[in-house]
């Protein structure tokens, strides 16, 4: 359905309010100018500094993902069946939250407000795993945190680029989604 609503757009004139065309980008994009927009720009430093702690801590639940999951079980068929339950379990929620969630979070609560919840079930994850280390424990965060960021927080997060203007938004959002990220 994407693709093919990407062809139908494709054929779309592209006309912005009151009939006017927008303006081509001046020049190409490139990493360096993009790094150049995020260092100037402190809306998008703090975007690019969102997508690194939120990438840091979804790192260390991976790792210790792998550290507990490593010692609990020592079978590789169970690990690689918990493994593809767990890219089952948040492939369905990012759908769901895609669908039913993020648009009325944001609707009501704001696009910051939105994408800040990923953080705060960061900080809950962390708690819940200072307080229980255990197999269900990390498996739960790692599915509820990969899913909010992927369902909820990702989507709000994409939506404060709109009001970039477009030259900086795909600058910036070039090197966030690579060097960054």
């Amino acid at each position: 359905l994407a693709g093919l609503a990407s062809i139908i757009l494709r054929r779309q004139p592209q006309t912005m309010p009151g009939g006017a065309l927008p303006a081509g980008p001046k020049e190409k994009s490139s990493l360096i100018a993009g790094a150049l927009n995020v260092w100037r720009s402190p809306f998008l430093f703090r975007i690019a500094l969102w997508v690194l702690i939120a990438n840091v801590v979804g790192m260390f639940f991976y790792l210790e993902q792998l550290h507990i999951v490593g010692e609990t079980l020592k079978d590789q068929t169970e690990r690689v069946v918990l493994f593809s339950r767990i890219e089952t379990a948040v492939s369905l929620l990012t759908i769901l939250a895609q669908l039913f969630l993020t648009p009325r979070l944001i609707g009501r609560i704001g696009v910051g407000s939105t994408a800040a919840i990923l953080p705060a079930a960061g900080l809950l994850g962390l708690v819940a795993l200072s307080i229980a280390p255990v197999l269900g424990v990390i498996v739960a965060i790692v599915v509820l945190q990969r899913a909010i960021g992927y369902g909820v927080a990702n989507p709000a997060m994409r939506v404060l680029y709109t009001v970039v203007a477009p030259e900086d938004k795909y600058r910036a959002q070039n090197f966030v989604d690579t060097v960054v990220y």
